[in-house]
């Protein structure tokens, strides 16, 4: 009818295999801690991988003791930035060890199986120093296979692997099964809600 603007257009589906994003503001009471360790198997995000929630001395603590239970921090959590910062683990975790207030943004990964078949590799690079297996990048593959024939469950750069044939092992023992599959393989992956880079846009 005239007058009328255009149609909106329908809203985007949520991708079921992406996690959430929270924000979350850490303030560091004197002589207190934030009560996160962190580590990095990517060089750009922090696992979160183990946490201190003693309300009475940590921030994260505080922080867990003041909203509901789906929302408080946990390990196997992603911190994508802190303060703007983003990018860099290593400056990200300088802004932790230099102030007394940390806004942080913090992925909740989506778990989400997928089944491979190895004939040669995989064809990832993967990350393995941290706390989380993590892939770094996808080449020619099983793994980039398995993405053609399944678009709605597509393994991307930065998701975790958390599991391999319903075992949950450390990165090293799921690094050195990834090696030693021949066949179908099941996968449990972690899918990453934002890519990293996209934070700056």
């Amino acid at each position: 009818p005239a007058g009328q603007g255009p149609a909106a257009k329908p809203a985007k589906p949520r991708d079921a295999t992406r996690g959430r994003v929270l924000t979350v503001t850490l303030r560091r009471r004197p002589e207190g801690s934030f009560g996160v360790q962190t580590e990095s198997s990517d060089a750009v995000t922090l696992d979160i991988a183990s946490l201190d929630d003693d309300p009475e001395t940590t921030a994260i603590g505080q922080y867990n003791a003041s909203v509901e239970a789906a929302v408080r921090l946990r390990a196997g959590d992603v911190i994508l930035s802190v303060n703007g910062v983003h990018g860099n683990a290593r400056l990200m975790q300088a802004e932790f060890d230099k102030n007394d207030e940390a806004v942080c943004k913090v992925c909740r990964v989506t778990e989400f199986e997928i089944r491979v078949v190895k004939e040669g590799s995989f064809g990832i690079d993967i990350g393995s120093s941290g706390a989380s297996l993590v892939v770094l990048q996808l080449n020619d593959g099983a793994m980039a296979t398995w993405n053609a024939a399944n678009p709605d469950k597509r393994v991307r750069p930065y998701d975790r692997i958390l599991e391999i044939n319903g075992e949950r092992a450390d990165p090293a023992q799921l690094m050195n099964m990834l090696r030693e599959i021949t066949g179908e393989a099941r996968i449990l992956i972690g899918g990453l809600a934002v890519m990293p880079e996209r934070l700056a846009r």
